[in-house]
């Protein structure tokens, strides 16, 4: 083994790791579930014993189903429609909002100092050129 010419490096050997798992072996013990499953059943007591007796003797009561009796369901991949709710903050006076859809989709930001012929105006452009304006509801998410 070769010392490194850098005389600030430090190696050392860690050992605590090693001891800690000991520990945590020691000190937590499994269900008798686990217990049982992993083949750990010289550790278990006489009460444990008896659960695990009992939990195999449920297990056993149960019915086997044959694979032609068994019923198989097919999931299928269909997006399911998002509703979003949107939260619309309020706004200074001199703006307010306009909806370019029914049921209050599609909000806008104008002038509250429009009159109603601009602003049905405004709106009327807006609608028609809604694509090229690039908003959608998906680009809020």
């Amino acid at each position: 083994m070769k010392h490194p010419k850098d005389k600030g490096v430090c190696f050392k050997m860690d050992v605590i790791e090693e001891a800690i798992l000991d520990m945590k072996k020691q000190v937590m013990k499994s269900s008798p579930l686990e217990q049982a499953l992993t083949n750990a059943l010289d550790d278990i007591d006489s009460d444990e014993e008896q659960e695990i007796k009992e939990c195999l003797k449920e297990l056993d009561a149960f019915k086997e189903v044959s694979p032609l009796e068994a019923k198989l369901e097919e999931l299928k991949d269909e997006p399911k429609p998002v509703e979003v709710k949107l939260e619309l903050k309020t706004l200074p006076s001199h703006l307010k909002y306009m909806f370019l859809e029914e049921g209050d989709n599609n909000p806008v930001i104008i002038s509250n100092s429009l009159s109603t012929l601009e602003e049905i105006s405004l709106i009327e452009v807006l609608k028609r050129n809604k694509e090229a304006i690039g908003w959608k509801l998906s680009d809020l998410k």
